[in-house]
């Protein structure tokens, strides 16, 4: 009994070795650095889009839709390829449940988002600075 002990505690230590062993090598990987790098820029983004998002463009630091950075005030480049990532659409049944309770359906949509670095430095002309003088001159034409 005694020596099953033992060569059970031997084993358990050999295997927290090899893991520390591991988890040393994967600390020190460049892969796993760019992952949590991705993981930490875009913690509000789902796990899965966090991984697309690294997958297809893995130097990125800040992205948003289209017209995400129109709102901004800034233009995408033409021509300039988003990285597609995917979101959630929520639609409610027109049928109701025995209970008279709408049910609702979740389905994903591929969308785009593009880096910061994609797009182009020139604000549009209704940045909010600019946004009272820009629609004045519409106004008065």
């Amino acid at each position: 009994m005694e020596n099953k002990a033992t060569e059970l505690n031997a084993g358990i230590r050999r295997t927290i070795e090899h893991l520390a062993q591991e988890t040393d090598a994967a600390r020190q990987s460049e892969l796993f650095r760019d992952c949590l790098r991705t993981s930490a820029a875009f913690w509000d983004y789902s796990w899965h889009n966090q991984m697309l998002i690294w997958r297809q463009k893995p130097d990125a630091s800040f992205v948003g839709g289209f017209n995400t950075w129109l709102k901004c005030g800034r233009y995408v480049r033409k021509g300039e390829k988003g990285s597609a990532i995917l979101a959630p659409m929520f639609f409610k049944d027109k049928k109701q449940t025995e209970d008279g309770e709408e049910t609702t359906r979740l389905w994903f949509k591929v969308v785009y988002v593009f880096d910061r670095l994609s797009r182009d430095l020139r604000p549009s002309l209704c940045v909010l600075d600019g946004f009272r003088l820009c629609h004045s001159r519409s106004a008065s034409r």
